[in-house]
């Protein structure tokens, strides 16, 4: 089946698949562009969308460049996701011999290279001949093809910094940590022993009686309520948090006291740069979700429950782990990718009408410019 929407002054209603306004698209060429529309649904939940103008100058937008016009088209109809922004937008205009692939921000700017290699080498020798069809048709099928697969220059990824906003501290990556983890291992006992074991050491040094440093009388131990009259208000307060246990030792013969400060393990608590109380709290706000492509992009917002300081900052996000395997036919392949919504995407030739659409979240997709023009 065949989508086609009508143009008016100024941009084109929004189509879904298939929008062919200049009319060049033969029935084959059609069929094959869905099944590829299809195909890049299913293995990768990306949404696809092919327009052909007659002119796209014709239409009267205020855009100055082809490439803004498609640009701003895109980010008009929302196309693809707007959580992972995997939406893909390939247009023509005939009588300006204009080609475009417009992508959405979830893809790298290393794929740039790659749409500008499939214009040139796929599409525009086809587009010379008139064969318009067949261009868009091969075309779609190499774009699909290509970006599934990771960014050739991709061995040491380098994090590009956000575009700087008021009172932001500089932006840093957060933590990378892969952990392979054994179904069992016969080390895991001795290593679980010896921890406990340097837990119950520590503990028990902590714990054993001292000697004041002024009378070298033996000092006393106090409870928890009666050791907050030697704690500050910032210490008292670690103590209610849990970031901080506070022992003190008191001296009964000359009232001498020594603190002794120990961090509590797992606390959500960080100190803060104005107090120096383990009293600082962060919480992350997300920006631009991640993608198994690019990325993310978070504010962190701190707030001390002390001193009142605050302070936000950026960080970025890592990709999301995807992991593609080829199958022994090469029009087929599946993709599986981890920490997401959506945990196995399967393509094969024999296409399943029941796989044909299991995720609704099409729609809100962005572009910033990436992709790739040709004239022909």
């Amino acid at each position: 089946m065949l989508f086609v929407s009508t143009a008016l002054a100024g941009y084109p209603s929004r189509g879904n698949g298939i929008s062919d306004l200049a009319d060049i698209l033969p029935a084959k060429s059609e069929a094959e562009l869905l099944d590829s529309i299809a195909w890049f649904k299913r293995s990768a939940g990306g949404e696809l969308i092919i327009l052909t103008l007659p002119s796209w100058k014709d239409l009267k937008t205020s855009d100055v460049t082809w490439e803004s016009f498609n640009t701003n088209l895109f980010n008009r109809w929302g196309v693809g996701s707007r959580f992972r922004n995997d939406g893909v937008l390939f247009v023509t205009a005939i009588k300006e011999r204009k080609l475009r692939i417009e992508l959405g921000l979830g893809f790298k700017r290393c794929y740039d290279a790659t749409m500008k290699q499939i214009l040139e080498r796929s599409v525009v020798p086809l587009f010379k001949e008139t064969r318009y069809g067949a261009g868009m048709a091969l075309g779609a099928k190499k774009i699909i093809q290509s970006l599934p697969k990771k960014c050739p220059a991709e061995a040491k990824p380098v994090v590009s910094k956000p575009v700087a906003q008021p009172n932001y501290s500089p932006t840093y990556s957060a933590p990378r940590v892969n952990v392979p983890v054994e179904p069992f291992s016969p080390w895991l006992p001795i290593g679980g022993g010896l921890t406990i074991a340097a837990l119950a050491v520590g503990a028990s040094r902590l714990n054993r009686r001292k000697k004041c440093s002024q009378c070298r009388t033996e000092l006393e131990r106090l409870n928890e309520q009666a050791d907050d009259e030697y704690l500050t208000a910032g210490q008292q307060l670690e103590e209610q948090l849990r970031s901080v246990n506070y022992d003190v030792w008191r001296c009964p013969k000359c009232n001498n006291h020594e603190l002794i400060r120990r961090n509590q393990f797992f606390s959500s608590f960080d100190i803060c740069p104005s107090c120096s109380q383990k009293t600082l709290l962060g919480v992350q706000n997300p920006l631009v979700p991640p993608s198994e492509f690019s990325e993310g992009l978070a504010r962190l917002d701190r707030s001390c429950r002390h001193c009142q300081h605050h302070d936000s900052q950026n960080i970025v996000l890592p990709r999301l782990q995807s992991r593609r395997v080829d199958n022994n036919d090469d029009d087929g392949y599946s993709f599986r990718r981890v920490n997401s919504s959506r945990d196995t995407f399967q393509s094969n030739n024999a296409s399943s009408s029941n796989n044909a659409s299991n995720d609704n979240s099409s729609g809100g997709g962005r572009s910033g410019g990436g992709g790739a023009s040709a004239d022909f």
